[in-house]
C-alpha cells in the first residue's frame, strides 16, 4: 500500500504538469483563429484576431494568391475576394489594411506578415490574442498553436516546444536588386503545417498566453524550406517582434 502510495506521488506532479492545455484553452485559442480561403485557391490558411475589433494577424504568403498584380510593372491593381471563417461558423469578407500596404509593404514581405481588417465595421468585439516578444520564450518551453493541417476543414490543435531560436536570413528583391533581411526564428517540436496561425506560449492562466511567433512554412538553418506536405515533426515560426517592429513604422514611430 505504501508502495503504490509513493508511486502516486510522484505521478502527480507530472500529471499536473501536463494539463496547461485544458479544454477551455482550446476552446479559447479557437475562438481566436480564422479559416482563411482566396478566391481560386481551395486550400485554407489560418489567421487570428489580435484585437477586440478583428484586426486579423496572418502570412503574406498566405493571402498572396489574391494579390493581382500588373503583368508589366509588378504593382498590386485589385485584390481578388478573401473570406474568413470564425470558429462558430460565421463568415465575412476582409482586405488588407492599408497602412500596412503604404507604410510596410516592404517588411511584410520581408517577415511574411500580414494585417487584415473587416469589409464591414459593424461587428460585435471579439476573442483575441495578446502579442508577447520572441525574448519571452526560450529553447525548451512548451508552446502550443492552431491552425489548419494540408488544408483540413476544422482546426487543429497542438503543442510541443522551442527546439531552437535562430536568426536566419531571407532575399527580398527591392528595385531590382537583391537584399539580404536578418530574421528572427524557431524550429517547433511540433509536427504542424499550419502557416499564418499563432504559436503561443503559455501562461498562468489564458489571460496571460502570449503570441510569441506566427506560424510559417518550415524553415531550417541552413534557409532551406521543407516542402508542404512532406512528412515532418518540426514545425517553423517567424517572431512576432518583426510585426511588433512594422506596427512601428505604420504608426510613424522611429526604430532605433
Amino acid at each position: 500500500m505504501k508502495k503504490t502510495l509513493y508511486y502516486c506521488l510522484l505521478c502527480l506532479p507530472l500529471f499536473a504538469r501536463g494539463q496547461w492545455l485544458t479544454p477551455d484553452r482550446v476552446a479559447y485559442i479557437k475562438a481566436c483563429t480564422v479559416k482563411i480561403n482566396t478566391e481560386g485557391d481551395p486550400r485554407p490558411s489560418a489567421g487570428f484576431f489580435v484585437r477586440a475589433d478583428g484586426l486579423i494577424l496572418t502570412t503574406w504568403h498566405s493571402i498572396a494568391p489574391a494579390i493581382v498584380r500588373d503583368p508589366k510593372t509588378n504593382a498590386i491593381t485589385s485584390l481578388k475576394k478573401i473570406k474568413v471563417t470564425t470558429a462558430d461558423g460565421k463568415q465575412a469578407e476582409v482586405g488588407i489594411l492599408l497602412d500596412l500596404l503604404n507604410k510596410d509593404y516592404f517588411g511584410a514581405i520581408s517577415y511574411d506578415y500580414c494585417l487584415l481588417i473587416w469589409a464591414s465595421p459593424n461587428h460585435p468585439a471579439v476573442p483575441y490574442l495578446k502579442l508577447g516578444t520572441f525574448n519571452q520564450v526560450s529553447e525548451g518551453q512548451e508552446v502550443f498553436t492552431c491552425g489548419y493541417i494540408n488544408g483540413t476543414e476544422q482546426p487543429v490543435v497542438a503543442r510541443g516546444i522551442v527546439s531552437t531560436k535562430f536568426v536566419d536570413s531571407t532575399i527580398i528583391i527591392q528595385a531590382g536588386k537583391p537584399t539580404i533581411i536578418p530574421r528572427q526564428q524557431a524550429l517547433l517540436d511540433m509536427a504542424m503545417n499550419r502557416s499564418g496561425g499563432a504559436v503561443v506560449r503559455p501562461g498562468t492562466t489564458i489571460a496571460d498566453d502570449l503570441v510569441i511567433g506566427i506560424a510559417d512554412m518550415l524553415v531550417v538553418p541552413d534557409g532551406q524550406a521543407i516542402e508542404a506536405g512532406m512528412s515532418s515533426s518540426i514545425g517553423g515560426c517567424v517572431a512576432i517582434n518583426h510585426l511588433l517592429d512594422g506596427i512601428k513604422r505604420m504608426n510613424g514611430q522611429t526604430q532605433k
